[in-house]
């Protein structure tokens, strides 16, 4: 999968002239319409139809993204025609008890804890936001407890 993004880039780098081309590398993206695909939402679809969250591994963190500020930000860099490589992050990468937390806040499910090895997967992915902070300089990314609320005011 991380093979199959190099290789789109490079062929994106190589064929598009550098000031018409804009690359967004993207963490986890979450919010309606992803049909629960995402992680955030198989918990939220699990939480709202068995009231039960599963949590596989409580020591993965990721950096999850609202779907919103993801359009902000890409409208924001089309009209204002900036143009790079930028990790479209928060900068913050939460794990998936405090996630599975938010959901329980506001579904009343119950949380289950099943230990899977994921020896291939790091634990933890850390993101460099300082070059996409550049641009946005005033913007403020949503809480993944408000995106959490969001998601599920939006079914």
């Amino acid at each position: 999968y991380a093979k199959s993004k190099i290789i789109s880039e490079k062929l994106l780098i190589k064929n598009f002239k550098k000031n018409d081309l804009i690359i967004f590398r993207l963490p986890g993206v979450y919010g309606p319409n992803d049909n629960y695909k995402s992680t955030i939402g198989k918990m939220i679809k699990s939480a709202k139809i068995k009231k039960i969250i599963n949590v596989y591994n409580t020591e993965l963190k990721r950096d999850y993204v609202y779907i919103d500020d993801i359009n902000i930000i890409v409208q924001y860099c089309i009209i204002n025609k900036i143009f790079g490589i930028y990790n479209l992050v928060k900068g913050r990468s939460e794990n998936l008890e405090n996630i599975a937390n938010k959901i329980k806040f506001f579904t009343n499910s119950n949380i289950d804890y099943t230990s899977k090895l994921y020896e291939n997967k790091p634990k933890n992915l850390i993101f460099n936001n300082v070059k996409i902070k550049q641009i946005l300089k005033k913007f403020i990314f949503t809480s993944t407890k408000k995106g959490i609320k969001k998601y599920l005011n939006n079914l």
